[in-house]
């Protein structure tokens, strides 16, 4: 676990450095392209605008992240079984360092950073959100002044690094789901919640595009399967049965 914190925050902290060319303009263009001429950013920005929602949306984002984490690692490392707590910890150390290499693939602010005319008419009611994107750009900025030897203006953070495509907060809200369905139901529905919350709000808060979503979702359940194939679960409902058969059996016999 803190090989992949430190590994994921240098790959997303030097990718200006490496990779200076943004893809935003053709994130926007792409999601417009899957919502049918209209940019989802905007569309739900402005179907959500009512301020008590967007202050809502502002908080909900901000925190969900860090309880879900806090949930799913709790839930995860006290599993009886060794074999699921393996799995689980290589699937997620498999979603975030891939994520990190797609950031140096397909460099992008997201679209609140790109294109921040958008989002300013709303800085009354996206106070925590937008406080928090001001903080990752000076950060930004300040390993771009590094790079060319100018003088940094404060310390420069390795958990401050930016990059939009893919959503690796929806992906790990997804990746947990797909755990926790298997066997804890009230995580189901937690999880099930947090995906829709985080999958929104990443978009009317402007963190993220649509696209970066899609693929966030796409990279959980490829992480889920590889580090727990389809046939364990067919395994797992055959011993299921055979004890479930055993048990009849065994009354019957009594």
């Amino acid at each position: 676990g803190a090989l992949v914190i430190v590994v994921y925050g240098w790959i997303k902290l030097v990718v200006p450095i490496y990779h200076p060319r943004l893809f935003d303009p053709e994130l926007w263009e792409l999601d417009r392209a899957l919502f049918f001429g209209v940019t989802p950013t905007t569309f739900f920005l402005d179907l959500f605008g009512a301020q008590w929602f967007l202050r809502l949306i502002d908080w909900t984002y901000a925190n969900i992240f860090f309880a879900s984490a806090s949930i799913a690692y709790a839930w995860a490392l006290s599993h009886p079984e060794r074999r699921i707590r393996i799995a689980f910890a290589n699937g997620n150390a498999l979603l975030w360092i891939v994520g990190g290499w797609l950031y140096m693939l397909v460099p992008s602010l997201g679209p609140a950073l790109r294109f921040p005319e958008v989002w300013f008419a709303h800085a009354e009611t996206l106070r925590i959100t937008q406080g928090l994107q001001a903080i990752l750009m000076r950060n930004y900025q300040n390993v771009l002044r590094a790079w060319s030897g100018a003088a940094v203006t404060e310390p420069i953070r390795l958990v401050f690094g930016i990059g939009a495509f893919p959503s690796l907060h929806v992906a790990f809200q997804m990746y947990v789901f797909l755990w926790s369905r298997r066997v804890w139901r009230t995580g189901q529905v937690l999880f099930g919640i947090f995906v829709l919350a985080i999958f929104l709000g990443s978009m009317i808060t402007g963190w993220h595009y649509l696209i970066d979503s899609l693929a966030g979702l796409l990279m959980a359940y490829l992480s889920y399967r590889i580090c727990f194939p389809r046939h364990a679960d067919d395994c797992d409902r055959a011993d299921d049965a055979g004890r479930s058969a055993g048990g009849t059996d065994r009354a019957g016999s009594a």
